[in-house]
């Protein structure tokens, strides 16, 4: 059996660990927690406990928001994400991943083939409800923006697929000699817990996970 490792599901933070505690010049609030969001506060406290010290993390990441119909992965790894001395088997990522399909109108598991060794490969979308209703017609329109040519090179009609458009993150997480680190961030997608009012300016993160 093959062994693969997970640290948390922080796809959508990956750009703002190192933020800063100040306002920034724009004027906009500094990326945090809400406030208003309730967390479940013994995985919270594991995972700075595990984390040893503050500034290893960041306040994007370094707590789990609390949700009665979202399983955490302790359900499946019987601790948090992360954890000392656990590195789950990918069957168990496949069922966490799928336990939230099952949880959340905000998640998609789609199989996406096998590898050579015939293991089953998923990706996994997670975005608004609208967003994921209108994956196949999104996916067209940035079809058509990859290859300009089916447009005709016409500006004025790339502008319109823009505008109609989402756009997609998408991150892999393989599991290779020495680098367990990568896939360890595809446990925690805080999109998934997060209030509705959070997924109003809503962008698509994938991830695929061999």
């Amino acid at each position: 059996m093959r062994r693969t490792s997970w640290l948390g599901f922080a796809l959508l933070a990956l750009t703002a660990l190192a933020a800063p505690s100040f306002t920034r010049a724009d004027g906009d609030t500094p990326p945090g927690r809400d406030p208003k969001q309730a967390i479940d506060e013994a995985y919270t406290a594991k995972i700075r406990k595990y984390t040893t010290q503050p500034y290893f993390s960041s306040p994007l990441v370094d707590y789990l928001p609390a949700s009665k119909t979202v399983p955490t992965p302790e359900v499946v790894l019987g601790d948090v994400s992360g954890a000392p001395g656990i590195l789950p088997y990918a069957e168990d990522v496949y069922k966490y991943m799928r336990l939230l399909e099952k949880a959340s109108p905000r998640v998609k598991v789609f199989s996406v083939g096998t590898t050579e060794e015939g293991r089953e490969m998923i990706a996994v979308a997670v975005s608004s409800e609208a967003n994921l209703k209108n994956i196949e017609q999104n996916h067209q329109r940035l079809a058509k923006l990859a290859d300009p040519r089916t447009i005709s090179l016409d500006d004025a009609e790339a502008d319109k697929l823009v505008a109609a458009s989402v756009p997609v993150y998408y991150i892999t997480a393989p599991s290779i000699p020495r680098k367990l680190a990568r896939p360890r961030h595809s446990w925690r997608w805080r999109i998934v817990w997060r209030s509705t009012k959070a997924l109003t300016s809503a962008r698509f993160a994938t991830a695929s996970l061999p």
